[in-house]
């Protein structure tokens, strides 16, 4: 058992749990905070193993949750050695829904409660931003700017406050998850951290989910930086993977069914995407709006979850100016 000291947040990380394998650590979140740049530094870890397809979930799946966490385990980590620290990164963990996320917790407190669990959180206008950015190269979005497409999304669902928001409410989501987990099972890193000294978010990453924290991972980019468009069509994608479906994948021991799903999320997920800079403006009537929104989540991520975030500040100029 590695010894580590006290965390930035004020703690020490949990014991492993006892007996068989389970899930060490789990990524929760946020969506388009860097989560994929994390996991593939987790990855890099000798002593981690996550899924090779990144986002498998299984407290949000149904039917992989009715078959339970060791059928989980074994399909997705045939080959770990022992003593491996086994962990997802699954940002949908951290849901728009209140009712989703409730069956998240529950879920995830009744079957692994002595888990690490770590967030990620990005300033939520951005987070937002970078969410309709992704929209626009998936069809998801069309409108040519964020302040149409939010306003369209409003109109069309009747709310105030769309999921691509609700999304960025990392307070409540958070507050919730400490209802059923104690707060030393809990790390908050921020994106920008990640990006300015990712060595230090490493080490206190690797310490926290109990595995050798001196490790450095050799890729530094950041992954998955986002674009508007895609390389190639759905449907060439679809060509592409099914000739290597037919050609490629049954010429590998066993199939290659881990090999297989772990290509096609690259694929999909980052090669199949064009970096660039396009549609990331945003109104200022809409930022100081969004702004005195996320204000108050801001407070709440200060009071109930102990940490203060890095635009709290510029949020409150925000709304006072």
């Amino acid at each position: 058992m590695i010894e580590t000291a006290p965390l930035r947040n004020g703690h020490r990380p949990p014991a492993a749990p006892a007996g068989g394998r389970t899930l060490g650590f789990v990524v929760i979140g946020a969506q388009k905070a860097a989560t994929t740049t994390l996991w593939r530094g987790l990855d890099s870890h000798p002593q981690v193993r996550t899924p090779g397809d990144k986002e498998r979930g299984f407290f949000n799946s149904d039917g992989r949750y009715e078959k339970g966490l060791d059928a989980f385990l074994d399909a997705t980590f045939p080959d770990a050695p022992a003593g491996s620290v086994l962990g997802t990164v699954t940002p949908d963990y951290m849901p728009a829904s209140k009712d989703g996320l409730v069956v998240l917790v529950e879920r995830m407190r009744d079957t692994i409660p002595a888990t690490r669990l770590v967030a990620i959180l990005r300033d939520p206008i951005e987070r937002a931003i970078s969410h309709y950015r992704t929209g626009l190269r998936t069809g998801n979005a069309s409108l040519p700017t964020f302040d149409e497409h939010f306003e369209w999304v409003c109109r069309e669902r009747g709310v105030i406050w769309p999921p691509i928001i609700r999304r960025g409410e990392y307070g409540r989501i958070l507050a919730r998850y400490l209802d059923a987990f104690p707060r030393e099972q809990l790390l908050v890193l921020w994106t920008r951290d990640l990006v300015r000294d990712p060595a230090a978010v490493y080490r206190e990453l690797f310490a926290f989910v109990g595995v050798d924290p001196c490790h450095a991972p050799t890729a530094g980019e950041r992954l998955n930086v986002g674009g508007t468009s895609r390389r190639v069509s759905p449907e060439a994608l679809d060509e592409l993977n099914a000739h290597l479906d037919a050609h490629l994948w049954p010429l590998v021991a066993d199939g290659g069914e881990e090999l297989r799903r772990s290509t096609r999320w690259w694929l999909t997920h980052l090669w199949n995407t064009v970096p660039d800079e396009e549609s990331k403006s945003i109104g200022e009537p809409l930022r100081r709006r969004l702004a005195e929104h996320f204000l108050a989540d801001a407070q709440l991520l200060r009071d109930r979850v102990g940490v203060e975030p890095p635009w709290l500040g510029a949020y409150e100029a925000a709304v006072t100016s």
